[in-house]
């Protein structure tokens, strides 16, 4: 009885917390169910398709940032089971959005296109969470309008079925282990500041958090992931995450290979390595929040032992490019070796991608500098705005050039000269720690 009530519980969060786009997103799921038994068979199926698969995907959408808040703050509280009955409620869910809907689709007589539509609008729901996926969606579209490829089409092929339903089932798993990530965050939070290992017991813990000792400070080489988990931030890792980045990235790859008969594949790859670099160098963006919102926690942590001096904190920066690597990277590295071992992917076009997927790297590493190396957090960065314009533009002029080798490396030069000023100033400089808003007094 405790578990249901949990479980009506967290159901009764989730499905009313804004009543009127709730109703108004049933009404119109259960308008296109309706359409879809009316008008089945006739030309306007796809719209009928569609007008069923948008709800589902922002209702799982909604769904998942209100399962994360929930969870932050059942790790924070210590909510015991609270991660079992959520992980019920996301299969409940799952299911009433997306497989039913599926089921009855097929049923009625539509084509398996309509299920891989409807997967792939919940897989975008579910994984929305993740700033880079509304990112890869419109990269997506691009490449799909550039290369003249019609995705509706492709849907009802046996590539665009295994394709869109393979990352439904990705997504579908990453969804499942996002309420355990995030109760982590509300732990650490709550009993991983600076050298709390004291104050967590043994005999009760508050909450299943299978990365907190690893991310508790203990003897030895302080790690990038212990230093950046103090200030609350926890990027996930594993070979779980990096299969999911892995496998998705090999398929699509293979499927682009095929399906144009190996016509696009340099311009898909150094497309994926710009994506690659953007993906891995995004992690600075949120580290660069982390920084910038926990000016209390920097406080205490310099009260510790373990605190590095100058020279070992500026070293402890600089390492966290490649500690942990990034799964983004691991991916890009898959398609190179793939590409180039079965003779899709020259030499030369394997080394423009490895350029792209550094500079970008080093380009967005240079923006966390900017903002360390400064003597305090402005209100309005200007300098901040333009270094981030420039890298940019950049990174835009590198994708539309990318059939000129030769613009393609003054445009990888000029992002790793962007980012060179930074690192410079970073290690002249005494470094940002504690963070100190604009308006207080510089000591």
């Amino acid at each position: 009885m405790d578990a249901l009530t949990r479980e009506r519980t967290v159901l009764r969060t989730i499905l009313y917390e804004r009543p009127i786009l709730s109703t108004l997103l049933d009404l119109s799921l259960a308008a296109g169910l309706v359409l879809a038994w009316i008008g089945r068979g006739s030309e306007g199926s796809d719209f009928t398709v569609m007008l069923i698969a948008l709800p589902a995907c922002a209702r799982l959408a909604a769904a998942a940032f209100r399962i994360d808040g929930c969870c932050v703050a059942a790790g924070a509280l210590g909510i015991p089971h609270h991660l079992e009955a959520v992980r019920r409620v996301q299969i409940a869910l799952v299911a009433l959005w997306a497989g039913l809907p599926s089921i009855y689709l097929l049923l009625i007589g539509y084509d398996v296109r309509a299920v891989s539509v409807l997967c792939m609008a919940s897989a975008f729901g579910m994984s929305l969470l993740r700033p880079w996926v509304l990112w890869a969606a419109l990269v997506a579209w691009w490449v799909g309008r550039h290369f003249e490829l019609d995705l509706w089409s492709f849907a009802a092929t046996p590539w665009g079925v295994a394709l869109f339903v393979g990352l439904a089932l990705v997504s579908f798993v990453l969804w499942l282990r996002m309420p355990a990530l995030a109760q982590t965050r509300g732990a650490w939070s709550a009993a991983a500041l600076a050298d709390a290992r004291h104050e967590l017991s043994t005999e009760t813990p508050p909450v299943h958090s299978p990365k907190l000792d690893a991310l508790l400070p203990s003897s030895g080489r302080l790690k990038p992931a212990t230093f950046w988990g103090g200030l609350g931030h926890l990027p996930g890792s594993g070979w779980k995450l990096t299969a999911a980045f892995v496998l998705p990235w090999l398929a699509v790859y293979v499927l682009m290979h095929f399906y144009r008969h190996g016509r696009a594949d340099v311009a898909a790859f150094l497309a994926g390595s710009l994506m690659a670099g953007g993906l891995s160098g995004y992690r600075f963006f949120t580290m660069q929040g982390t920084w910038a919102t926990s000016a209390g926690e920097q406080s205490l942590l310099l009260l510790t032992p373990r605190w590095p001096t100058t020279g070992g904190l500026r070293l402890l920066v600089f390492r966290s490019i490649w500690e942990p690597l990034p799964a983004s990277i691991v991916a890009w590295a898959s398609v190179a070796v793939l590409g180039w071992a079965c003779g899709w992917l020259p030499l030369a076009a394997v080394v423009q991608g490895a350029a792209a997927v550094v500079a970008a790297t080093l380009a967005l590493f240079g923006f966390l500098l900017l903002f360390l190396a400064q003597s305090r957090l402005r209100k309005t960065n200007r300098l901040a705005m333009l270094y981030l314009v420039i890298i940019l533009f950049t990174g835009l002029m590198m994708f539309i050039l990318r059939k000129s080798p030769q613009a393609w490396y003054v445009c990888c030069a000029l992002l790793l000269a962007a980012s060179l000023l930074p690192a410079i100033a970073f290690s002249l400089r005494r470094p940002q720690f504690p963070v100190r808003p604009d308006g207080d007094v510089v000591l």
